[in-house]
This record gives C-alpha cells, sequence and structure tokens, in this order.
C-alpha cells in the first residue's frame, strides 16, 4: 500500500487549503474622459476568502476590476494592482457614486464605523461609545450596510441594547441578558445565530453625526436584510415572527417571514412574499428585470424574472466559475457575452465531472418517482503513477432531498431519511468506482458533517466491510436525544414523518421512530477507524471540499 509521510500531508493541506474563494462581487460604473460615448467603464470590486493555516487564520481580501464595454461588447478587463487586505472589516458597502466606502470594523472587541473617501478617513463612529444599541450583525442572514440614494445616510442591523447596559460601551453583549441576572433565558435564532436574538434596524446620520434605532418596526419580528427605496424615504427589510417561539434559521430558510417597509417615523406597512437572500443591486437598470442566483442540480445558476409577465429566464454560461458579463437592453438574456476573470488557472491541476444519478427501481420513492440525484468528481488531471487514487466521499447535499430538483425531490426525503438519503449517496460512490478505472475501491473513505455525519455514520454501519476510515464533525448521531437541544425542533419530527406540534411532549412512539432512523443502531458493525470531532464553529465546506455527493 502506498503511504505518505505525515510532513507532506501537512503541505499538501497547507497548499490546497490557500486557494482563496469568491464571497462578493459588485459592479459600478466610472466617470470616463473618454470622448467616445460608446464606449462604457465599469469597476469590478470582489471580495474573496483565504486561510492562512501557519498563523491558524482566515483572512480576507478585496480585488478590483476595470471593465471596458463597446456597443454591448467586453473589450477589456484589467486587474486593478494586487489584492487588498480587508482582514478585520465585518462589513462594507460602496456609495452610489462609487467614492466613498463604508466598513465596519472590529478593533479589539470594539466595532466601529468608518467612511472612506478618495482623501482617506472622512467619518468615524465608535458604536461601543454611542451606546444605542448591542453588537452589529455581520451574518449572512440579517446582515446589511446599505447607502441612502443621497449618501448621507447608512443602514444596518444590530443587536438591541440591553436593560441596564452601562454607557462605557460594554452593553454590546449578546449573549447576556442582563449583568445581575445571567440565569434568565433568552432565546436566539439558533445554529449560526447564536446570541442573535433581538435585532434592530439603525441609521447613521452622516451629515449629523448621529445613529438612532428606527422606530415602527413591528415588535414580533426580527428585522434583516434592510435595504432603501429607489427615493429614500422608506426602507425595505424581510421580518421573520418570533412566534410561537424562535427556530433555527440558518438552515430552514422557509421559517414564517414577510417583507415589510418603513417609512422612518415610525409607519410600517406589510407586503407577504418572501424575497431572502437577493443580491443588493438585483434590477436592471430598467427596473423590469430582476435577477438571481438559485441551485440547478449541481450547479447554482443565474435566473432573470420579467416584472411584469414573471416569466422566468436562465442566463446561459452563469454556471462557469470567474466570469462577467453585461446584460443587453430588451429580454434577449442568451445573448450575453462572459469574459474570464484572472484565476482561472487556480483548479486546472483537477478534473471535474458533474454526475446526475437515477436511483434503480427497487430504490424508488413510491410516491415521488422519478427524481435524480447529483453527485461531483473531483480527481487529479493526470497521474504520473501506476497506481489507483482512494476515494473520499463528501457527503454535503445532492441526494434526494436536496435544493435545486424541484419540491418533489425535497418532500420524497421526510420520513426516509437514513434509508433514501443513505442509499443515494452509496449509489453515486458506487456509479464512480464502476466508471473510473483509476480509483481504488479498497480504499473508500467517508467524511461529513452535521447530517453529513449523519450519513457517513450510516454508510459504515450498513456497509460496514465496504469503507476503511470515516471522520465526522458534528454528526447527528441519535436523533432522538437533540429533542432537547436542537434549534430545529420541528425537524427532528418532519424528517422521520412525524407531525409536529409546538405543544406536544415526546411520546414514547416518536422516540422509538426518531432511535431506529438513527445511525447508533448500527453502532455493533463498525469495525475501521473513525473520528469523530465537535466544534462551535462552523466549517466552510467549499475550502475543504474533494468528492461532493
Amino acid at each position: 500500500m502506498l503511504t505518505m509521510e505525515e510532513g507532506m500531508i501537512t503541505e499538501v493541506f497547507k497548499s490546497y487549503s490557500r486557494y482563496p474563494v469568491p464571497v462578493s462581487a459588485l459592479i459600478t460604473t466610472e466617470n470616463s474622459n473618454c470622448s467616445d460615448t460608446k464606449t462604457q467603464n465599469f469597476i469590478l470590486r470582489t471580495e474573496w476568502r483565504q486561510c492562512d493555516v501557519d498563523r491558524g487564520v482566515r483572512l480576507s481580501f478585496s480585488q478590483h476590476w476595470n471593465l471596458q464595454l463597446k456597443e454591448n461588447t467586453l473589450e477589456k478587463c484589467l486587474c486593478l494592482g494586487p489584492c487588498t487586505s480587508t482582514h478585520r472589516e465585518l462589513l462594507n458597502s460602496h456609495a452610489p457614486t462609487g467614492e466613498r466606502r463604508a466598513v465596519i470594523r472590529d478593533a479589539g472587541g470594539r466595532q466601529f464605523l468608518e467612511v472612506w473617501g478618495c482623501n482617506g478617513l472622512e467619518k468615524s463612529f465608535d458604536l461601543a461609545a454611542l451606546n444605542k444599541h448591542g453588537k452589529v450583525y455581520d451574518d449572512e442572514q440579517f446582515a446589511c450596510l446599505d447607502w441612502s440614494p443621497c449618501g448621507e445616510k447608512l443602514l444596518y442591523v444590530a443587536e438591541k441594547k440591553k436593560p441596564g447596559s452601562p454607557d462605557n460601551g460594554e452593553g454590546g453583549s449578546l449573549a447576556v441578558f442582563e449583568k445581575e441576572d445571567k440565569n434568565v433565558y433568552v432565546e436566539d435564532w439558533g445554529e449560526g445565530l447564536v446570541g442573535k436574538s433581538a435585532p434592530v434596524l439603525c441609521l447613521a446620520n452622516l451629515t449629523t453625526g448621529d445613529v438612532t434605532v428606527c422606530p415602527g418596526v413591528p415588535p414580533h419580528v426580527s428585522p434583516g436584510q434592510a435595504s432603501w427605496t429607489g427615493d429614500g424615504n422608506e426602507a425595505i427589510f424581510v421580518g421573520w415572527w418570533h412566534e410561537p417561539f424562535r427556530l433555527g434559521l440558518k438552515f430552514c430558510s422557509n421559517r414564517r417571514s414577510a417583507v415589510f417597509s418603513i417609512d422612518f417615523k415610525g409607519n410600517c406597512g406589510q407586503f407577504m412574499g418572501v424575497y431572502e437572500h437577493l443580491a443588493p443591486h438585483c434590477w436592471s437598470t430598467d427596473s423590469e428585470r430582476i435577477f438571481f442566483s438559485s441551485p440547478c442540480e449541481n450547479s447554482k445558476l443565474l435566473f432573470c424574472v420579467e416584472r411584469r409577465t414573471g416569466r422566468v429566464t436562465p442566463v446561459q454560461d452563469a454556471a462557469c466559475m470567474y466570469k462577467v458579463g453585461f446584460v443587453p437592453d430588451g429580454t434577449h438574456t442568451q445573448s450575453v457575452q462572459w469574459s474570464q476573470l484572472g484565476g482561472a488557472n487556480t483548479y486546472e491541476s483537477f478534473d471535474w465531472e458533474s454526475m446526475i444519478i437515477s436511483p434503480p427501481p427497487e430504490e424508488e420513492n413510491c410516491q415521488y418517482s422519478g427524481i435524480n440525484f447529483g453527485a461531483l468528481l473531483l480527481k487529479p488531471a493526470a497521474s504520473f503513477r501506476a497506481v489507483k487514487f482512494p476515494l473520499v466521499i463528501f457527503i454535503h447535499v445532492n441526494y434526494r432531498g436536496s435544493t435545486g430538483f424541484g419540491q418533489d425531490g425535497i418532500e420524497s426525503l421526510l420520513g426516509n431519511i437514513g434509508s433514501q438519503d443513505v442509499k443515494d449517496v452509496q449509489r453515486a460512490v458506487q456509479h464512480v468506482l464502476h466508471n473510473n478505472k483509476t480509483l481504488d475501491p479498497d480504499r473508500v473513505a467517508v467524511m461529513g458533517g452535521s447530517h453529513g455525519g449523519f450519513l457517513a455514520c450510516h454508510l459504515i454501519g450498513q456497509y460496514p466491510e465496504f469503507y476503511r476510515a470515516c471522520a465526522v464533525r458534528n454528526p447527528v448521531i441519535n436523533a432522538a436525544t437533540l429533542l432537547g437541544t436542537s434549534d430545529i425542533t420541528d425537524w427532528r419530527y418532519s424528517s422521520v414523518g412525524l407531525e409536529y406540534s409546538f405543544t406536544q411532549l415526546p411520546t414514547p412512539q416518536a422516540l422509538t421512530t426518531m432511535l431506529e432512523k438513527s445511525p447508533i443502531v448500527h453502532v455493533a458493525q463498525r469495525s475501521i477507524e473513525f473520528k469523530l470531532t465537535t466544534t462551535a464553529m462552523t466549517v466552510c465546506f467549499e475550502e475543504c471540499c474533494i468528492v461532493a455527493i
């Protein structure tokens, strides 16, 4: 058996963990002195994340490109100098003119709102000293930092100021309700949002230097993802209901929510609908189309919705990595011309294979038949040795029950966890081993976190002779024991096919069903190397993915 020294494994891990991951992008127009009226210049600002293994930190940086468009054709795409570190920046946002930049920065546990212009720092707010609210939210669920159209106000979300907070700025703690009463339980929004309980909309006035909490937000909802209206007189935000109680939100985006408008005079109106995770600048310039990305089988694709007709059109070639394109006027989204940005050679040493797999007849869901699932295979592009590669099964999502394959696919998983999803993963593994002779069937390992850990434990229990090693992070090993600790109690019932009631206590029958669908029932079959880890941090899958199913 081919072995690798520990030092070599460490160096390989360091090398590949340094690959940067794109986080966000923003395109703004640039004033040009060019006499050619047919030429337009744009600035593409991108944010990236990268791991520094030697220091054990996750870094962030920005990179800018100049895009020159002539007669709807992208002629030039120039990188504007080296990357710039944005470490300790929690949030950032460019003004509508592109000439100023707002930053929420962490400095030794204190938070500052900074406004930078062409000549340096223009204004700085010590948010802890002002003591108008708690910590500013910088998560993907609630956070925002939005400029008003006039460029003189900023809208963001922070934790509500706690009763009894001192005036020295120490009242920004998110975990304790009152210093003198730490035994009071405070609900929060669960995994990835721990300590975030009562968000408020905050308004920073750059002209007066004031920071205020916006009145009028209904007390029964948690506001987030706020954005100004075109005239700057109102703001739109998403509100999530607190009742019957706060449940895990990060991985259950279908919690009850609505879109609200507020006029900053305390008047709030409600517009029912769910418009979560739209890009800050999702409208076309003519306000007739909305662009958004959505999972589609093994990829995330870009779509266009026509406001008047409701027609949804895919924007072709949007699944390609690190490309920029301009949508022409009208409705011809298919004619977008895409140009490659830098970093295209990052993954040239790998081969990607995207697969759509159909379950065999004996594994079909009788209620939801004909549903396929996907898998991705990543392997070296070429081998200079006459040996087979070991196969690492990294489970996140794509089995039946994943988004991107239709609502029936999602519904098909309810009541079938531990069976349908396990069979799909195993089917995908057998598929790649059968069709790729460069893979070694005698060296197959499996890894996963959370529900992926649940599946990994099931796989080594249901197929004990197939796998040689297993590593799991925060796995669900016994679903019945999670009823008292989980932030998504309703999912614990729904996933095993049971109805959930907020007023119902767990019954012996419900606990038995959860236990029977848990991997712990197969513990006697485990006979391989097994590593179990727990962590309070959320692992970024895209930084460590090798093979995804």
